[in-house]
């Protein structure tokens, strides 16, 4: 055998050994959390608080390319898009700090299209989350439907306090309530599945000036909320 012959086989061999290790094409898997999502709506616009988990079933690590929503008509025809993705410097995908699927695992994303248009139909949507790989060869998309409903009261509620209040948090996009990745490994071995301050609300006391304590804050005797009264709704007789 030649040596040309020899090193065509061992080129051949090599390519055949590498296709034979790769990793296989799996799909992604994708899921919200809650699994309905609710509507929420403000004074001028539709806000939607959820959580975009992708399972990642092969032996590649990933990195989050791009993320798109679309709101879709009767037809499941797209009549409004969003999106953040790697185009400018610094690129909206930025504003997603954990971008990295690793093989494996689970990626915990807060959705970061999460503010609409007032009058936005928003009772179909699709999510589509596209990633590479480190080489940036290929690319793998992971497709959603999500089908969330208008948040409405069901029980007539008053606020538990009285006195002039302040919500100090809320549950928008940037509030700590928000901020909880059930994706994450420490919070998945504590047994959390759910984010019980998805929509919670903090409330303080508050001066006129807007002061919620006077002096050491470390003292609490000097917040003015402290040794308030909370009120109880009475009891209901079935």
């Amino acid at each position: 055998m030649s040596l040309q012959i020899r090193f065509a086989a061992a080129i051949l061999f090599s390519v055949a050994l590498s296709a034979a290790s790769a990793s296989p094409t799996v799909p992604l898997q994708i899921k919200t959390i809650p699994v309905t999502p609710l509507i929420e709506i403000g004074r001028e616009q539709q806000l939607l608080n959820f959580d975009i988990v992708v399972r990642n079933p092969s032996g590649q690590a990933l990195t989050l390319l791009r993320i798109e929503a679309e709101a879709l008509d009767l037809a499941g025809q797209p009549i409004s898009r969003k999106r953040v993705d790697d185009n400018g410097f610094p690129s909206s995908i930025e504003t997603v700090p954990d971008r990295s699927l690793p093989a494996r695992g689970e990626l915990g994303i807060f959705n970061p299209l999460y503010a609409w248009p007032k009058t936005a139909d928003l009772a179909r949507l699709r999510y589509t989350l596209t990633f590479t790989d480190r080489a940036g060869a290929t690319t793998e998309t992971a497709t959603l439907s999500v089908t969330p409903r208008i948040y409405s009261d069901k029980t007539r509620l008053i606020v538990p306090l009285k006195g002039r209040l302040l919500v100090d948090d809320g549950h928008d996009f940037y509030a700590h309530h928000r901020r909880q990745d059930l994706s994450a490994p420490e919070v998945a071995q504590a047994g959390v599945i759910a984010n019980p301050m998805r929509y919670a609300l903090d409330f303080v006391f508050v001066d006129e000036h807007g002061a919620a304590y006077h002096g050491n804050p470390n003292e609490k005797m000097n917040w003015l909320g402290y040794g308030q009264p909370v009120t109880l709704p009475p009891a209901v007789s079935s």
